[in-house]
């Protein structure tokens, strides 16, 4: 007898967000396939900016529409070995229940097919489609919330992606990446790389539960999660907490501009570490290094010693910014004429991942 074909049902059938999330649920346990999904926010519907996304090697056509869920067929062409290779696959799109601007891509087909044609479409619409941004503490809280969530005994690192910031003032490379298959625990592996004054980029673990696998997920620092089972538990305990990221990040990042302000004045945010971070003129030094590695970017640094100042010209959109560090725990960004929400998001991470991570707060509020 011929085995049925689940996966041609499950794309045959019009989905509202509810059937889309338990087809999942059921084509996880009778199918050895994998679900990605890709939060990502969008100023105007991403389905106007797909309709112009038809590139050298992309063209993307709408299957149907529902007012909650849209699939997509995906054709992609790319070069294997010198060798022309083609294909197509799908991916819905799914709106947030609550943020208007907010949204899920899912997905379902072979590794090639993400990799090959899927992540490299929506890299191509970056910044209209912006992924989010997960430092090490905040995933570090996501995972430990999706254990008490999901009454999970245990997560097992199996393979993870992480960098080492390097203090060495004499190396250009200042975030050294490196992959291992720790076969940690998770408080354990979390631990090291904190200690080593790292971050990681990316994770996959087997969460265990009742002595089985409840799932073995993936997770990276965009927000991007993998799963072979249990998606709609994933949906509610892990994606929309990086949903309520996004939103958090477009509240406190969005408007910062003088021009968009009636008076001009400006909206400065703070980095704070909690710490006397910057101590003496060497961890300034060490600031302003990682600072100049900035891509696509001009730095000019006004001041080092004892305070320092510089200013950003961002050269993806013109977005420029003063940084000033006047005390040893706060750096303070302020957006000048334009500092649109991707520069300021893209300026943070960099300052993540190159010099070291803090807690971003309305500069109000750090002066209360």
């Amino acid at each position: 007898m011929d085995k049925f074909d689940f996966i041609s049902s499950f794309y045959a059938k019009e989905h509202d967000r509810e059937s889309l999330v338990r087809g999942l649920d059921s084509l996880l346990i009778t199918d050895d396939i994998y679900v990605k999904a890709i939060p990502f926010a969008s100023d105007i519907s991403p389905f106007d900016r797909l309709s112009d996304a038809h590139l050298r090697n992309r063209d993307v056509s709408i299957v149907y529409s529902t007012a909650e869920v849209t699939l997509f067929k995906l054709y992609y062409r790319f070069k294997q070995s010198d060798s022309p290779r083609k294909g197509f696959g799908r991916f819905f799109i799914v709106k947030h229940p609550s943020f208007a601007n907010i949204y899920l891509i899912i997905a379902l087909e072979q590794s090639i097919f993400y990799y090959k044609a899927l992540l490299p479409l929506v890299e191509s619409l970056y910044p209209r489609f912006i992924l989010t941004f997960i430092s090490h503490n905040k995933l570090r809280f996501l995972l430990n919330n999706f254990m008490k969530e999901n009454s999970i005994a245990s997560i097992k690192i199996i393979r993870a992606s992480h960098r080492i910031r390097l203090d060495n003032g004499w190396t250009r490379k200042k975030v050294v990446p490196l992959i291992s298959w720790p076969d940690m625990e998770l408080e354990e592996a979390f631990e090291w790389v904190q200690q080593n004054n790292g971050w990681f980029q990316s994770l996959q673990f087997e969460a265990n539960r009742d002595r089985s696998i409840f799932a073995t997920i993936s997770i990276n620092r965009q927000g991007i999660v993998g799963t072979t089972s249990q998606f709609g538990n994933i949906l509610s305990t892990l994606l929309m907490p990086i949903c309520d990221i996004i939103n958090a990040n477009l509240k406190l990042f969005g408007n910062r501009s003088r021009r968009d302000i009636a008076d001009k004045s400006a909206r400065p945010l703070v980095i704070d570490f909690g710490f006397n971070k910057l101590e003496d003129p060497t961890d300034n030094e060490k600031f302003i290094r990682a600072l100049r590695l900035f891509k696509s970017s001009s730095i000019s640094v006004f001041h080092g010693n004892p305070y320092i100042h510089a200013t950003v010209i961002d050269y993806f959109d013109g977005s420029t910014f003063d940084l000033w560090v006047l005390n040893q725990s706060q750096i303070i960004i302020v957006p000048q004429l334009k500092g649109s929400f991707f520069s300021i998001k893209r300026l943070v991470n960099h300052i993540f991942d190159t010099y070291a991570e803090g807690k971003i707060i309305d500069h109000v509020e750090a002066n209360r």
